[in-house]
């Protein structure tokens, strides 16, 4: 796996995408910057990876993954959640990209994403 590009860079203002409570969408979507098509994701899909990401995931990678991030020591997201990093598809092209989220747990099953980061990322060799 080889990062390609960042489309979204991390930030420790960022405010959130989806909150639980408030939101009325349970999907994020972005332009594919090779083909203009509208990727998609659920906003559950980052808060059930945010338990799991690292074990899915060979230990090589994690770690470039971290690095490339910039993922702190202290292992949490620059908004103070915890971390979820994924894999979604371009359903045109079949671009790749690594979702990288900040997920909280306001209170029992109400939940916070912030999307930090988007990168693209090559095809499995």
């Amino acid at each position: 796996m080889k990062f390609l590009r960042k489309l979204l860079v991390p930030s420790y203002s960022r405010r959130a995408d989806y909150d639980s409570l408030d939101s009325t969408s349970s999907h994020y979507s972005f332009p594919c910057p090779t083909c203009s098509a509208t990727v998609a994701f659920s906003f559950a899909d980052a808060i059930r990876h945010c338990y799991i990401w690292e074990g899915e995931i060979d230990q090589i990678n994690v770690n470039a993954i971290k690095d490339y991030f910039e993922m702190n020591i202290v292992g949490k997201s620059p908004d103070g959640g915890w971390p979820s990093v994924f894999i979604v598809e371009c359903n045109s092209c079949r671009a790749r990209f690594m979702i990288y989220s900040g997920v909280s747990e306001t209170s029992n099953s109400v939940y916070r994403v912030v999307i930090q980061s988007i990168a693209e990322i090559s095809q499995p060799e």
